[in-house]
């Protein structure tokens, strides 16, 4: 990428940023800090912008303008200037691990931007699916519903090559690296977003040890530079989650919190057809306890049914008018799905192979789920975690999202050996700062909290 290239690019990120900032800064408490709004600044902000050029087309001087100029001006009317929220950073007195933390972050951007640069084009999902849907967009005209349908997995949702083009339309041309260079924003917002989260809720070391053990996973930052949509998938996952922790820890349960969670998983399914049934269980586990609960669960699925709607309504039309079937599910046969659903040789391999992929999915030197529970064992254990509805959740949405996974691995259409070495790797990344957010969420609050 050019040097003007990368300004152009880096202004496409700071107005999506801004516009992100400002629709969380909305829908967050006032009370929050301002790290912890910025934190979710950038998967709102990418997203909101891919569904402005899915639906319109159009560069900053029209659409998003107008958005930008609505949202400041709202903001104005609102808001002072305030940094009591940054100064709460600044008595933080964790000097060590803030300065490994960002030596660890530093190392994974640049190994990164170099991995970018060596592969512009990125990998086989990167040239294959997200670049040459993101050209057809691009390109416009009447005709780039139909000729999507000529690319590879033309049924994939199109959040990414969205962004893609919102960074091109600055850039001034399909710049091929600039793919990458998006990979990267979100492998840092997932870095952000696990540590402000737990930094919030927990304690500022256990938020940086956490975001650490992700940085520390060299195929989550592989698969961010190589354009896979993984990893964009997995921000959005980690984010309705950490949403809902936070919604759930206010007394006042403040349904902006979960309206920006339901538009954080409307646009998990909006990235990959994976963040289909993620939505359908986090939808399922907010609706269950109507049965105890019925004026909170209302209050909750309500708020959430709103952020959800604009990528829902995206998902639908697409789904609907452009995408072709998809090729697990289509021109299926009764017959070949009962030969595949009865036989208990398919489970058996599936599940050996969730046991040794799940051991080495992140490509460590050394595997870090020991160290993550002996950290757990010596900080203590909150046990009034358990008794938590948005501890129990997550985890009950991750736990339903790889079931879901395990029955597309019993019926799959694809040679299951096959199928279960080129994916099941990247289906545990989908889940894995998620599953760190949950994992820090055992720590006890008080235990290891920094000093003021």
């Amino acid at each position: 990428m050019t040097p003007r290239d990368l300004i152009f690019f880096t202004l496409a990120i700071m107005v999506a940023g801004l516009i992100g900032y400002l629709i969380a800064d909305r829908l967050c408490p006032r009370n929050y800090p301002r790290w912890l709004v910025w934190a979710f600044a950038p998967p709102t902000g990418l997203g909101i912008c891919s569904l402005i050029v899915f639906f319109f087309r159009r560069p900053l001087t029209t659409v998003e303008a107008m958005v930008l100029a609505a949202l400041l001006f709202f903001w104005f009317r609102s808001h002072r200037t305030s940094f009591d929220g940054y100064r709460i950073v600044s008595s933080w007195r964790v000097p060590i691990l803030a300065v490994v933390f960002a030596i660890g972050l530093g190392w994974s951007v640049g190994s990164s931007v170099i991995h970018v640069e060596r592969y512009p084009n990125g990998l086989t999902d990167g040239w294959n699916i997200w670049n040459s849907h993101a050209k057809y967009l691009a390109a416009g005209g009447k005709t780039w519903t139909v000729d999507i349908q000529n690319t590879a997995h033309p049924d994939y949702p199109l959040l990414l090559p969205g962004v893609v083009v919102h960074a091109w339309r600055y850039i001034g041309s399909n710049s091929p690296d600039a793919t990458g260079f998006v990979g990267i924003l979100f492998e840092l917002s997932a870095v952000g977003i696990l540590a402000a989260t737990l930094m919030k809720l927990r304690s500022p070391i256990v938020g940086m040890l956490m975001a650490l053990v992700l940085i520390g996973s060299p195929e989550y930052i592989h698969n961010a530079a190589s354009e896979y949509a993984d990893v964009p998938l997995s921000v959005f996952i980690v984010s309705t989650i950490a949403l809902i922790c936070l919604y759930e820890s206010e007394e006042s349960k403040p349904v902006g919190l979960i309206a920006l969670s339901g538009f954080m998983a409307g646009c998990a399914a909006w990235t990959k057809n994976e963040g289909v049934p993620f939505t359908l269980a986090t939808i399922a586990v907010l609706l269950l306890p109507v049965f105890w609960s019925p004026s909170a669960t209302v209050r909750r699925i309500g708020g959430f049914a709103a952020g959800l709607s604009l990528p829902l309504a995206a998902i639908v039309y697409f789904k609907v008018t452009i995408a072709l079937p998809n090729d697990l599910f289509d021109n299926r046969t009764s017959a070949d799905l009962i030969a595949k659903i009865s036989d208990p040789s398919r489970y058996l391999l599936i599940f050996k192979s969730y046991i040794l992929t799940g051991w080495t999915f992140g490509g460590w030197a050394f595997n870090p789920f020991l160290p993550i529970l002996a950290f757990i064992g010596l900080s203590g254990v909150d046990r009034s975690i358990s008794r938590s509805f948005s501890w129990r959740g997550g985890v009950a949405i991750v736990a339903m999202l790889q079931v879901v996974y395990f029955v597309i691995y019993v019926i799959t259409p694809l040679e299951l050996n096959y199928h279960l070495r080129s994916s099941m790797d990247r289906l545990l990344m989908h889940v894995w700062p998620a599953c760190l957010l949950l994992a820090g969420m055992v720590v006890r609050k008080q235990a290891l909290s920094a000093s003021p």
